[in-house]
């Protein structure tokens, strides 16, 4: 197959002379035999690493501060967090007391930059606690919001059972809710009346669920924010009058429930999509008809169901020709669980996991905004196992959908979320077959 404008040809497998090709864009035909000696014959690592934020060396940050930047899974010091400091709480010794690092970095963290930090805390007996504040004073603004806390983030966490997870032994996640709707409509009573929590909120939340689960059953930390109720985000300006945005980051798990930013601002008497981020651990899409009670049942139970979504405007979109789905309107930036000689990372279009079935339905993802891995999973780590039939779990993880849509939010050259990070430096990876 030909393309008109590069003149590139395509060969599927088994056709022509090209029969193991690097390229392969049929997603039935078999991959290459030697995924590897491909990968070796393309690609040339760079022989230093290099950082999404300038003036940073990540190898003699390793060095310097090896306390810092301990991977908790094999607890050995590892550059993957430094790129993953991004998402990630500062570094704490086991008293809870700071541990130095590179002051670059701690100045990225989102954790520090955020204008709105949620906690949440889960002792060993007794309800689940909830603050608000900011880094600086993590409940500063708890008191503040307290009667708007039980709605913005219900105190009960959840079980709930991530499919992919399953696969890698794990059987159950524990799920918290970010009720962004109900947090737009605090903050629309909550910041005129505070001018501490108006001069401080910069459109950037940082939401975290901390809590150490061994002791309820839930290995590895696996805590999850399930972002709800988002069609329409906040939306507050700078004190220049231009849009803030709104971003969401966590260094657990991030499920986005249902179509996500669709209500767009005015800016300069011109409709435009609120400057959106979300960053987390690993970042999965799920429909309205997803539920932890229903996570854990069969893939025929867990078929992804939405309603007609509804723009700024009252224009139903699949009137205009938009197949039914979900869109999520954000910059992206997660991390994933990378190929290996025996298992593939999925690629770019499996970046954004997937819990249900979206084939029988024909239903459509949409991506709209930038999508970005910077790093390596710390706690979602299962391997990502396709849409096939997995005998260990007698289950499919999931069904893909009719129709994934990728687009780049040209808006971001013009406004980009506020206080979400600069790349300076690009580092290509290995490739592989997706």
């Amino acid at each position: 197959m030909s393309d008109p404008y590069s003149g590139e040809t395509d060969r599927l497998e088994g056709t022509g002379s090209l029969t193991d090709p690097v390229y392969n864009p049929n997603p039935l035909a078999a991959p290459p035999s030697n995924q590897v000696a491909q990968r070796a014959d393309q690609v040339v690592k760079l022989s230093s690493q290099t950082s999404f934020i300038g003036g940073v060396d990540v190898a003699n940050d390793i060095v310097e501060y090896p306390s810092a930047y301990i991977n908790p899974n094999t607890l050995v010091v590892d550059p993957n967090e430094v790129y993953r400091a991004v998402i990630a709480p500062p570094p704490l010794d086991t008293f809870n007391n700071p541990i130095p690092e590179d002051p670059v970095v701690a100045a990225s963290r989102m954790y520090n930059r955020a204008g709105l930090l949620i906690t949440i805390t889960q002792p060993t007996s007794g309800p689940t606690v909830v603050n608000v504040g900011t880094a600086a004073n993590p409940s500063a603004y708890t008191t503040i919001f307290a009667s708007a806390l039980p709605s913005i983030v219900p105190s009960t966490r959840v079980l709930a059972v991530d499919k992919r997870e399953l696969v890698d032994n794990t059987p159950n996640i524990e799920v918290s809710t970010l009720d962004v709707g109900q947090l737009n409509t605090a903050l629309s009573t909550i910041i005129p009346a505070n001018p501490t929590v108006q001069n401080g909120y910069n459109g950037l939340v940082y939401i975290y669920d901390n809590s150490n689960n061994s002791n309820l059953g839930v290995p590895n930390n696996l805590n999850a924010i399930l972002l709800q109720n988002a069609t329409t985000t906040p939306a507050y300006n700078d004190v220049n009058n231009n849009p803030l945005g709104f971003s969401v980051a966590s260094n657990n798990g991030i499920f986005v429930q249902g179509d996500y930013n669709t209500t767009q601002i005015t800016v300069d008497s011109t409709l435009i999509n609120n400057p959106s981020a979300i960053m987390g651990d690993a970042v999965t899409a799920v429909s309205q008809a997803w539920s932890p009670a229903e996570s854990s049942q069969l893939i025929a139970n867990r078929v992804a169901v939405f309603s007609a979504p509804t723009s700024a405007n009252g224009v139903n979109p699949a009137s205009l020709g938009t197949p039914a789905g979900m869109t999520i309107n954000a910059a992206i930036l997660t991390g994933n669980t990378p190929s290996t000689l025996t298992t593939n990372s999925g690629g770019v279009q499996n970046l954004v996991r997937m819990e249900e079935d979206w084939w029988s339905p024909q239903l459509t993802l949409t991506l709209n905004g930038s999508l970005g891995q910077l790093f390596v999973s710390d706690f979602f780590r299962g391997d990502y196992v396709g849409n096939s039939f997995q005998a260990t779990i007698n289950d499919k993880v999931y069904v893909q959908p009719a129709t994934r849509n990728m687009d780049y939010d040209a808006g971001f050259k013009a406004r980009s979320p506020n206080s979400t990070p600069t790349t300076t430096n690009f580092a290509r990876g290995d490739f592989f077959f997706w």
